[in-house]
């Protein structure tokens, strides 16, 4: 799955679980009965998507925006861990990246925010875990909107 941060050069980027590339794609509010901006995840070893229009994302400035994450299926009490890789980008090349934290996901604390870790480095893009546990019935609908860090 990759996300294009919109006319910026960052991008989310090669999110896979131990189940296979979980693909995202719209989800009408009408089949959450929540609202507009889910996304269903859905098991394939060969689906990817990719998604624009969203917000500035600057490495180096106070206001560097974060992803949080919603979870609305079922009844599960699972953790979820979740690895969020964002990538720099010159042209058609995705070389390198920065990981911005780890969160976590249950029935006790629905919205959770990935912080920015201290010192972290450069790396390879590689396959980067979303969901670092092998869980077969996560919930199908997660929510992944990208806001200012305060």
């Amino acid at each position: 799955m990759k996300i294009n941060l919109s006319w910026k050069t960052y991008a989310v980027l090669s999110i896979v679980s131990l189940g296979g590339i979980h693909a995202m794609e719209d989800v009408p509010a009408e089949l959450t009965g929540v609202s507009e901006g889910y996304t269903r995840f859905y098991r394939s070893s060969t689906a990817s998507v990719i998604l624009s229009g969203l917000v500035n994302v600057k490495w180096d400035n106070e206001q560097m925006t974060m992803p949080l994450f919603k979870w609305i299926g079922g009844e599960q009490a699972e953790e979820l861990h979740f690895c969020v890789h964002i990538a720099h980008s010159s042209g058609r090349r995705l070389n390198s990246a920065r990981t911005l934290g780890t969160v976590n996901s249950n029935m006790d604390q629905h919205w959770v925010e990935a912080y920015r870790s201290s010192g972290v480095t450069r790396c390879t893009i590689q396959d980067c875990h979303l969901f670092a546990n092998d869980i077969p019935n996560f919930p199908d609908y997660i929510k992944i909107k990208l806001v200012p860090k305060t």
